[in-house]
């Protein structure tokens, strides 16, 4: 599941990236014999006290990105690094870390290499709890986690409280990590989409009661399936309340296919065949461990990628 955490922080930080990070205006002091600012006028005195008449210390605002936000972020990219050494992170997820903390370098200083990893996680709660933008605060969320999983420093003495304790929404997190899995696999031309870009109304003439499911696997923008994750214990069979709710998505997305994932130790894979409203549906039970492995298997079965799984 550390492995899990690490692919949705990373992902998370990606999106921010590219929605472009948090800067702020920080005054610049410079000393040049050419001003380009607001003149600080007692040390420009002291220099020419000095002799130095031809120089003269002024400030200017500038754009600067090392903020709250982005200093915990890199942050947490760098312990990924330690976390990798651990076996906790895997190759690929330390290559994309560090192509990622490249973006943040304007915001290392000698306080995120030697100071305390502890302390930059209760400041990535503190962050997320002031945070407005829902995505922001997810991202800040995921970089406690990761930061305080793991800290290299000396430990504070026990009280008889836990210091530090952190919540993580599993269910969350296994839909992340297939959905992500599922964009990964899927051939050109095929697509997937979650809960926030896709949305349909049940009963379309009044406007009420969204269809917003987990998973929109569409081809060409059409959408071919419809999927929700259950993060439930397998038992080979679904409730008949997550079935009905994906039948519903189904016939609002008028999807040609249904399927429900489960987590569990192996892949198993149960047809139910076509349903009432003509949907075949499909269960499926993929292995957290080897969760890529598990979704190209349930692609394959989907015939999502016919040209690939020949």
């Amino acid at each position: 599941m550390i492995r899990l955490l690490i692919d949705a922080f990373l992902d998370s930080v990606r999106g921010y990236a590219s929605a472009g990070r948090d800067w702020l205006y920080s005054a610049q002091k410079s000393t040049s014999s050419l001003g380009g600012g607001r003149l600080r006028i007692a040390e420009t005195t002291l220099l020419r006290a000095r002799g130095l008449r031809h120089r003269m210390v002024f400030e200017r605002p500038v754009i600067s990105r090392s903020t709250p936000t982005n200093r915990v972020v890199l942050a947490a990219l760098r312990e990924i690094e330690i976390l990798a050494r651990l076996s906790f992170a895997d190759a690929k997820q330390l290559s994309e870390a560090r192509t990622l903390a490249t973006l943040f370098a304007d915001c290392l200083d000698n306080e995120l290499i030697l100071g305390s990893k502890t302390r930059l996680s209760d400041g990535a709660i503190q962050l997320s709890e002031n945070s407005e933008r829902p995505e922001v605060r997810d991202m800040l969320r995921l970089a406690a986690a990761v930061l305080a999983h793991l800290s290299t420093e000396v430990g504070r003495p026990q009280t008889g409280q836990v210091p530090l304790a952190w919540f993580v929404n599993l269910e969350r997190l296994f839909e992340g990590a297939v959905r992500r899995c599922l964009g990964q696999v899927l051939d050109a031309g095929w697509s997937v989409t979650g809960p926030r870009e896709s949305t349909r109304w049940v009963f379309r003439d009044r406007s009420i009661l969204s269809a917003n499911p987990d998973f929109v696997v569409s081809l060409n923008a059409q959408a071919v399936a419809v999927g929700d994750a259950k993060y439930k214990e397998w038992e080979g069979s679904a409730s008949a309340s997550d079935l009905y709710q994906v039948l519903i998505h189904a016939s609002a997305f008028e999807a040609k296919q249904a399927f429900l994932v489960y987590p569990a130790n192996h892949f198993f894979e149960t047809a139910l065949g076509k349903s009432v409203t003509g949907v075949p549906t499909t269960l499926f039970a993929v292995d957290v461990r080897q969760l890529e492995a598990g979704v190209r298997q349930l692609c394959h079965r989907m015939s999502f990628q016919p040209a690939k799984f020949v």
